[in-house]
């Protein structure tokens, strides 16, 4: 009976080696969510954790609801995968890739497309992981916890120049849920919703083969062109 006592030991303490070998860290493993420690992620109340989880976020669908300065609502739906990502707002996509240095704008409706560059000196997109990426910059601080939309979140202050920013933080992803700007004059309210982790298919930043193109990727002056304002 003693030995059969030794033998479950021994198999429970290398089970439990096995498995801590076996541990997954934080990346899109091609399922449809993000995984840590065998999908258990762990929420967090520490900012160097969350934002350093947000970074690593390399697919993601979301829209985003905002309102123009005169009250009136919008919203925009966001797909991002690896360097690719595309915008739909406003019976417009806009379709950028990091790889191939372009952008483009297409009107569905017309079936037409303009092609620019991102080249140097170019208004460089944001997505959710840059604006998540982007905070440590502006030494944020933690001012406290709040449940938005179901979602724990950590909240977190900074000020740029006479701005002053509130972010809640997923405390799940380390993504920010909503964004309140104030300078004094304005007050802008950004909310991010719809999280959607599942798997985005390659052809959702390809425009249609029939498609016609104008190319603008060339031109000297491409930078003073009035690009969309992307949040």
């Amino acid at each position: 009976m003693k030995n059969k006592k030794i033998i479950f030991l021994l198999a429970g303490l290398f089970l439990l080696v096995v498995l801590t070998g076996c541990k997954k860290t934080f990346v899109q493993d091609g399922s449809p969510t993000l995984v840590m420690g065998n999908n258990n992620m762990a929420e967090s109340d520490s900012l160097d954790i969350l934002l350093g989880r947000a970074k690593n976020v390399n697919n993601i669908r979301y829209d985003i609801a905002s309102k123009d300065a005169e009250g009136k609502a919008m919203i925009q739906k966001f797909w991002f995968k690896d360097k690719k990502m595309r915008i739909e707002a406003d019976k417009t996509v806009s379709i950028f890739d990091q790889d191939d240095q372009a952008m483009y704008i297409y009107t569905p409706a017309e079936n037409k497309a303009i092609k620019m560059s991102l080249g140097l000196g170019q208004q460089k997109e944001k997505s959710i992981i840059d604006e998540a990426g982007g905070i440590d910059q502006y030494k944020p601080e933690v001012i406290g916890n709040e449940v938005i939309d179901g979602k724990n979140c950590l909240v977190i202050q900074y000020k740029w120049g006479s701005t002053i920013t509130k972010e809640w933080l997923w405390k799940k992803y380390g993504l920010p849920i909503k964004i309140e700007t104030d300078d004094g004059k304005d007050k802008t309210i950004v909310i991010y919703q719809n999280f959607d982790f599942s798997v985005i298919p390659d052809n959702m930043f390809e425009l249609p083969k029939d498609v016609q193109i104008t190319d603008m990727s060339n031109l000297p002056d491409i930078k003073d062109f009035n690009l969309p304002e992307i949040k």
